[in-house]
């Protein structure tokens, strides 16, 4: 009977250990999911936006402390790419006077956008529900690389002469933008954990000039990222 006993008390203990590494210590994993980048342009003369949703992966390392239905805190940092691009192309007429010169005519314009990495430092703070899942909000900053390629080219008359003229600029920039956003993860082996987040990013607005025209790009970008962590 008191083998028995023992028995049970060292597999419970054992459970519970196990238990805790999901949420107590260090972790690995991966991430996946997607990425919306919203910017809004605003030039002489004209008003437009380009939308993207990207596909985004990565690696992610988590330190995690907390007890069973108590209060839970952590630290990530995580390493994302991007796939795809996105381009727009759009014309716009253009009369009267900007700056020193009289234009009468028509400005078209092509938009590209690209992200190439992102790296993000974040802070959570929620609940443990019985070891089994965790429900936090975060607050973090991420640095990212993002690339604008602005092709314009005008036609018609330029203080009464005929004009036809291009111009291109490329904004590749590093930035560092501040995060907010809410996740959850559960456990779903001893040592493994799944997890969901959204993160939004204010992003820094970016500027530019073009044939006779300057421009400001508003920018933000929200991700919805799935998490497979292994807990040591």
């Amino acid at each position: 009977m008191k083998k028995i006993i023992a028995s049970a008390v060292v597999a419970a203990a054992t459970l519970s250990a196990s238990q805790a590494a999901v949420f107590n210590g260090y972790s690995v994993g991966i991430t996946g999911g997607s990425f919306t980048s919203h910017n809004k342009l605003k030039a002489t003369g004209a008003k437009g936006k380009l939308d993207k949703t990207f596909g985004t992966y990565g690696i992610h390392f988590d330190y995690d402390r907390s007890a069973p239905n108590a209060f839970y805190w952590g630290l990530g940092l995580d390493v994302m790419v991007f796939s795809g691009k996105k381009s727009q192309t759009g014309t716009v007429p253009v009369r009267g006077v900007v700056g020193v010169r009289a234009l009468d005519g028509n400005l078209s314009s092509t938009l590209k956008l690209r992200y190439r990495w992102s790296s993000e430092l974040d802070a959570r703070f929620g609940y443990n529900i019985c070891n089994n899942a965790a429900v936090y909000g975060l607050v973090g900053a991420r640095a990212y690389n993002k690339i604008f390629t602005v092709n314009t080219s005008f036609n018609g008359t330029v203080n009464g002469a005929a004009t036809n003229a291009s111009n291109s600029d490329k904004v590749k920039k590093t930035r560092i933008a501040p995060v907010v956003g809410a996740g959850i993860k559960a456990k779903i082996a001893a040592n493994l954990s799944a997890g969901l987040e959204y993160r939004y990013a204010f992003e820094r607005e970016e500027k530019y000039t073009g044939f006779e025209t300057k421009a400001k790009f508003k920018q933000d970008a929200h991700a919805v990222l799935a998490k497979v962590s292994y807990h040591f």
